[in-house]
């Protein structure tokens, strides 16, 4: 009976908002992408909060369910120029990014996304390093941060004298 309905062209947001359910709980994933893109289509331009609410979620599906990061990764950046502090858009772009190895700009919008939050960070760029550290005096800076970095956290102050860190 739903495909009726989504046959004739449906624009009702009551209706829509059901059928968005509907697909969600069938695990129907393209057809839901078509649901939460008219949504989005009849969404008011002055609803800037449910408009970047439709283009997580249909970002959040291309990505997850649809394989389709280049989709997804535009979808946040729609959101994100309705809102630029959004903590969730930078988070989800963040994560597309980084699926794609674009770890420059990964980093630059998982900052964005704990700042937004109000949560405490450090980012500490080791050149030359990937994932784990093969030099030691790298190793040993990433220790002293860490161990900085708990300090900050959980308010003590460590015996050794520590390089401070760039908390932001």
């Amino acid at each position: 009976a739903y495909e009726a309905v989504l046959a004739g062209g449906v624009e009702d947001p009551t209706v829509l908002a059901s059928l968005d359910r509907i697909f969600l709980s069938l695990d129907r994933h393209a057809e839901l992408a078509g649901i939460l893109a008219r949504e989005l289509a009849i969404r008011a331009e002055s609803d800037v909060e449910g408009r970047c609410t439709l283009l997580q979620r249909l970002g959040e599906l291309k990505t997850d369910k649809l394989a389709d990061d280049a989709a997804a990764i535009e979808l946040f950046r729609q959101a994100l120029d309705l809102d630029p502090g959004s903590g969730e858009a930078n988070a989800y772009l963040g994560s597309a990014l980084a699926s794609q190895s674009k770890w420059d700009e990964a980093i630059m919008h998982f900052e964005a996304a704990l700042a937004a939050k109000g949560i405490p960070h450090v980012y500490l760029p080791f050149e030359g390093e990937d994932h784990g550290f093969r030099q030691a005096a790298n190793i040993v800076r990433s220790a002293q941060a860490e161990l900085a970095f708990y300090g900050g956290i959980f308010g003590f102050v460590p015996a050794d004298d520590l390089p401070p860190l760039p908390w932001r």
